[in-house]
């Protein structure tokens, strides 16, 4: 069963008062029968939206779905070094994922597909080498690469990252020998800023700096 939220854009209620936005409706979507089995009003944290895409905050109840991510070989491969991860550290970054989200607005996201109603990976910010601020990271089920999915979440986090928390700037970092996530950081706008040994590993970090906001033009 796969859990789609889709975002209300409620502004006043009838009597004029103000509606929190992060309402959001909850579908629960049986994959054996392709209709909408009930609707449940919740309150949950951020959720992006892209033309194919839901980014989803992971809640306690995705631990399941975040350790499956986490521990399959393609992922692991690049995330955790081909070592495979036990479930109490998957129980860590959810509850970090918690904190990061009720503090500082970001974390990471499950990414859902609209039309498959599957969930395909996952995308977001996350501290990494000791890095002042988060950076960028994603990761996609093989049977769900080489569609642009993950270049469609990223450049949606990306964007989150600059328009609603004024990051100056945004870091991806990945293996020197990754070619498709130094492909997807170029289309991403970004650049190379160092490529050298990061814990024992060789480690290519990309950079990209926030828009310089454009002048209003003096139409005197």
């Amino acid at each position: 069963m796969l859990h789609i939220y889709i975002c209300q854009s409620y502004q006043a209620d009838n009597q004029g008062t103000l509606i929190d936005k992060n309402h959001i409706t909850k579908l629960v979507f049986d994959k054996k029968r392709p209709y909408v089995s009930y609707i449940k009003k919740i309150i949950y944290p951020i959720m992006l939206e892209t033309e194919r895409l839901y980014l989803v905050p992971f809640g306690a109840e995705d631990l399941g779905l975040l350790h499956h991510l986490f521990t399959h070989p393609y992922i692991r491969e690049h995330l955790w070094d081909g070592q495979e991860i036990d479930l109490e550290e998957s129980m860590n970054f959810i509850s970090a994922n918690k904190k990061y989200f009720q503090h500082y607005r970001w974390g990471l996201w499950k990414i859902l597909s609209k039309t498959l109603l599957e969930e395909i990976g996952f995308a977001g910010l996350w501290p990494l080498f000791e890095d002042p601020q988060p950076q960028l990271l994603y990761g996609l089920l093989p049977q769900y690469s080489k569609q642009g999915f993950a270049s469609e979440a990223a450049s949606k986090v990306v964007d989150y990252a600059f328009e609603e928390l004024a990051f100056p700037y945004v870091k991806a970092s990945m293996d020197t020998n990754h070619i498709d996530s130094s492909k997807l950081a170029s289309r991403l706008g970004m650049s190379m800023i160092s490529d050298s040994n990061l814990e024992g590993r060789p480690t290519a970090i990309y950079c990209l700096n926030a828009p310089v906001p454009q002048k209003a033009s003096n139409l005197n």
